[in-house]
């Protein structure tokens, strides 16, 4: 790796760090994203999770160790902690976000709790209170706890992936909410929204959904709202648009760039 490219790779790690440690230090939070292919000549993305580093994007092998060198010391990482794509998978771990508590595994935790929708949880953490709260592709469970954490009067979600449900489940449980208040069933995002019940916060996320038609999950779940609720549609979709309030850009976490980041999340009220 070229010589400048290292230096500046070495002082947006640094500099970047100190932002974010003040949004760790801000919000009992220690998790988020620490360089995000900010340079074209370095196209990789470097994540914290807890006392672990996480390298993804395309790397040159024969860069491999100079990148995981720099990168642990800038970021104070130790370097058996610093870990590239394929190295973490049956590592698992507590992070805390908001201060809360989830168990990740290494190898996919963007899966289990996304990065980009941190700022997004915090929204459900602080519109919960007393409320029918609906979560629908509740990966790790994320939203979740966040509802439950936030005074929701109940919280049930849904996800498909039997991995991700037994996350989803494990996290609310290990925040503790467990029993009839706070159930995870396995189903899909289209048949999780034939149900009967009414919610005054329905979050739906359809990130990396191939199933169907985006708009009519939309209308599916503006049909379960009760009046005055509010409907959080998610998705990495580039294409679509609703025809209602766009918010993603606006909760876009510390440490992402605007070039790069996916998250689009509409908000739909229901009159």
């Amino acid at each position: 790796m070229d010589n400048y490219i290292a230096k500046d790779f070495g002082k947006l790690l640094k500099q970047n760090l100190l932002q974010l440690r003040g949004f760790f230090n801000d919000t009992d939070t220690n998790i988020g994203r620490l360089y995000d292919y900010n340079m074209s000549d370095l196209p990789i993305s470097v994540d914290l999770w807890g006392p672990y580093l996480l390298i993804g994007g395309r790397i040159d092998p024969s860069f491999k160790d100079e990148i995981g060198a720099v990168a642990s010391s800038m970021a104070y990482v130790p370097p058996e902690k610093v870990l590239f794509p394929g190295e973490g998978s049956g590592i698992t771990i507590d992070v805390k976000e908001h201060g809360l508590t989830y168990q990740v595994e290494l190898g996919w935790p963007n899966a289990i709790l996304p990065l980009t929708e941190t700022l997004l949880r915090r929204e459900v953490l602080v519109g919960s209170l007393g409320k029918r709260v609906l979560v629908v592709g509740a990966r790790g469970g994320g939203f979740s706890v966040c509802g439950a954490s936030g005074g929701a009067h109940s919280v049930v979600s849904s996800e498909h992936n039997q991995g991700l449900r037994q996350y989803c489940i494990r996290n609310l449980s290990r925040n503790r909410f467990r029993g009839d208040l706070y159930p995870c069933s396995n189903l899909g995002l289209e048949e999780a929204l034939t149900t009967k019940g009414k919610y005054d916060l329905i979050v739906i996320d359809t990130t990396s959904w191939k199933g169907g038609n985006f708009r009519t999950l939309h209308n599916s779940g503006l049909e379960l709202l009760n009046k005055g609720g509010h409907l959080l549609f998610i998705t990495d979709n580039t294409t679509l648009n609703l025809q209602t309030k766009e918010i993603g850009l606006q909760l876009m976490p510390e440490g992402f760039t605007t070039k790069r980041f996916k998250m689009r999340c509409w908000i739909s009220p229901k009159p």
